[in-house]
């Protein structure tokens, strides 16, 4: 959930040899780039159009953050997921790309949406294991030590196909 551009889902098919039916789903529809073999939903976190049990792993790759009713989009994502399952969520530190809410206010200010909500505060590498706890019984947080380097033309990109997204957030 959450694919975005679909690159995890290019990553998992072309470096990895996945070989089995993959599926992206985002709130969006703009920016993608995804796969010939692999299903474009675009559907919302939490009305997930596919029968219970449908997967046996889900994702959410950076983007908890953006989903405001975390416990809904937990009880969607556990009813299309198998029993014994994998479900894996990745989060930025409450630290990171302070540049990103300086490249939003001005989106925003352009746009005249209000002041926008830094995202990175409400789901964080700091609080995702607080966050997941109660709908998860086995939950582990690693951190991943160093720099992440995103060359401006995919972090465009990624930026890009977010303001439609953004557009329909309250302001803060």
């Amino acid at each position: 959930v959450g694919c975005g551009s679909g690159k995890f889902l290019k990553e998992l098919r072309w470096q990895k040899n996945h070989e089995g039916q993959l599926v992206g789903v985002d709130i969006a529809r703009g920016g993608f780039n995804i796969l010939e073999s692999t299903n474009y939903v675009q559907a919302s976190i939490y009305a997930l159009p596919f029968s219970n049990s449908f997967f046996e792993a889900v994702t959410a790759l950076h983007m908890l953050s953006h989903v405001p009713d975390t416990e809904s989009a937990m009880k969607e994502i556990k009813r299309v997921l198998r029993p014994n399952g994998v479900f894996l969520a990745t989060a930025n530190s409450i630290f990171s790309y302070p540049h990103v809410a300086e490249y939003r206010e001005r989106v925003f200010t352009a746009f005249k949406w209000g002041k926008p909500i830094f995202t990175t505060s409400t789901s964080n590498l700091e609080n995702l294991e607080e966050k997941l706890s109660p709908f998860w019984s086995d939950v582990k947080v690693r951190k991943v030590e160093g720099e992440l380097s995103i060359p401006v033309g995919v972090f465009a990109d990624y930026f890009m196909a977010n303001i439609p997204v953004w557009s329909r957030q309250p302001s803060g």
